[in-house]
């Protein structure tokens, strides 16, 4: 993958790009992990206190929620960072 920095291309780190597929990954996991851990609490309260459609509802909607507060966690964590070209030497 290229980045684009100040007009100039920068070829990606290859070592990046495993940590790339992590973060998917790890995003997916915890998303519909999430969904049928809630989903599955919502059934178990409509269980025992006979509230058929509300606590499944409930469920669903509270594990798109820990879905949405999992991805902005993940969102939210800095990119690696791109290697810097514009670098001074000492031999100038």
């Amino acid at each position: 993958m290229r980045f684009f920095c100040d007009g100039d291309m920068v070829e990606e780190p290859k070592q990046t790009r495993p940590r790339r597929y992590q973060q998917g990954l790890n995003l997916g996991t915890m998303l519909v992990a999430g969904m049928v851990f809630c989903t599955m609490l919502g059934v178990l309260v409509d269980r025992k206190f006979d509230t058929l459609p509300f606590g499944t509802i409930g469920g669903i909607v509270l594990g798109f929620v820990y879905g949405g507060y999992e991805m902005w966690k993940e969102i939210r964590l800095p990119n690696p960072t791109i290697p810097n070209n514009d670098q001074q030497s000492d031999d100038e």
